[in-house]
């Protein structure tokens, strides 16, 4: 991704610069990927706004992004790259080998006619998605899982429907030889057998990357892009590589009005309201805001207060939290 800038025509521009959008090699989107994205402006379900700061900006349609990464065994080629409206990364194309079509996150160094796949013996290559237990350590990956997907409770092999709980609790001589032809048969309908997964929700966003530092037992010691150290289990699977369009943080808007299109409406300062308004509000002139600490509108302590749950399930597998700037 290159970065472009413009000459200072107008106060505008001086200071505005735009993605070059090079990495992108399409610019209408697949038909069949789009959904309708309706825009709520911030209100709920009785039409009350419930989060400031929200409205109006340009229409978007929601691309779906396979984020499970679930057709395993199946490899695919990337067809194109696209700019998706809804997230800072860029998004790309894949055709599958059946025939269908999926959108997943653009990896960093993925091109168009590179092949992925999504499997238990994937190759460590840029775009292809294995188990955690499957990847060396020091990798570098992304969309990561945070519970493992699980397998369907039975599988099809030729007629017979087979329980894979079963598989291997037989020791009988007469067994032996149905339970290896039912594992081999169940590895081979690996593609078939994966589900119930939400898919990654870990490092998503553009330029982003995390790291496997070790594995112990069950779960692998991972470092987030926050510098936060974090436990997963070794079932749950992850891409390999950076995500793209690294420098989309390095863009700078140069004007209000672009915010605007963005959907995100001016935040008023408490200090400048009314007494009424904000517990910062009132006064003559610029006033302090009469308090010890900054408040939120409804009186609650704006900045520097914990607010993660000391009961949250996660906790047990967080070994350092990230450093607050």
């Amino acid at each position: 991704m290159n970065i472009r800038f413009y000459r200072a025509s107008t106060p505008g521009m001086r200071n505005r610069s735009v993605s070059s959008f090079s990495e992108c090699t399409k610019t209408k989107p697949e038909k069949s990927l789009l959904s309708v994205l309706k825009q709520k402006s911030g209100r709920n379900n009785t039409g009350k706004i419930t989060s400031r700061h929200r409205g109006g900006g340009h229409k978007k349609l929601y691309r779906s992004i396979d984020f499970q990464r679930t057709k395993c065994d199946i490899s695919a080629i990337v067809y194109s790259i696209e700019y998706d409206p809804n997230r800072n990364a860029r998004i790309a194309l894949v055709h599958y080998q059946d025939g269908e079509k999926r959108y997943i996150l653009h990896p960093q160094g993925l091109q168009v006619g590179d092949q992925i796949i999504s499997s238990l013996s994937a190759s460590r290559s840029v775009g292809n998605t294995l188990p955690l237990q499957n990847m060396p350590l020091g990798a570098q990956i992304h969309n990561i899982e945070v519970h493992p997907r699980q397998l369907n409770q039975s599988i099809l092999t030729g007629s017979t429907r087979i329980n894979p709980m079963l598989l291997g609790r037989d020791k009988s001589p007469n067994s032996i030889g149905l339970n290896s032809q039912i594992e081999q048969s169940y590895s081979s309908e690996a593609k078939n057998v994966y589900s119930g997964s939400k898919g990654g929700q870990f490092v998503r966003s553009a330029g982003t990357v995390a790291q496997i530092l070790a594995k112990e037992g069950e779960f692998v010691t991972v470092r987030l892009p926050s510098g936060e150290v974090r436990l997963f289990s070794q079932k749950c699977w992850a891409t390999l590589g950076s995500v793209g369009n690294s420098q989309a943080f390095t863009v700078r808007l140069g004007k209000a009005g672009r915010m605007r299109w963005t959907g995100k409406r001016p935040h008023v300062r408490g200090s400048a309201m009314n007494a009424v308004d904000h517990p910062h509000g009132g006064g003559e002139g610029r006033a302090p805001i009469g308090r010890k600490k900054p408040s939120t509108p409804w009186g609650k302590t704006a900045l520097g207060k914990k607010t993660r749950s000391s009961q949250k399930y996660s906790k047990k597998f967080i070994i350092r939290r990230r450093t607050s700037a």
